[in-house]
């Protein structure tokens, strides 16, 4: 009998051994559902799509949004590694930018060469 593999799925990819998150990706969530996020993408360019999100701390995080069918992708701007977070459909519907504030600690520790406005 196989037993169920404890590894994540990439969200809205299937469940199969090649959806699996690969290393610097991290899921929060329950497979189909999770949020991830991956370090270390490419940088984006500029773009109409950048967004300064503020935090509660009164810090702010500038990223490039991206909205599928499935849900939301953003990529830090003007931070070298970029950051990569997807959120689900499901778990955005109204805010989907609520997860950007939980990951921000983490990504502040990359510090930001630009911001969207130059």
């Amino acid at each position: 009998m196989r037993g169920r593999d404890p590894r994540p799925a990439r969200p809205g990819r299937g469940t199969g051994p090649a959806n699996h998150l690969e290393p610097g990706d991290v899921g929060l969530g329950q497979r189909g559902g999770a949020i991830t996020l991956r370090c270390g993408v490419a940088q984006p360019g500029p773009s109409d799509q950048c967004q300064s999100i503020a935090n509660p701390d009164g810090t702010s995080v500038d990223w490039i949004t991206a909205e599928t069918s499935t849900g939301w992708t953003f990529v830090t701007y003007g931070r070298d590694p970029a950051i990569e977070v997807r959120v689900p459909r499901a778990l955005g519907e109204g805010q989907p930018t609520v997860a950007l504030v939980d990951v921000a600690p983490a990504v502040l520790d990359v510090r930001a060469t630009t911001t969207c406005t130059g």
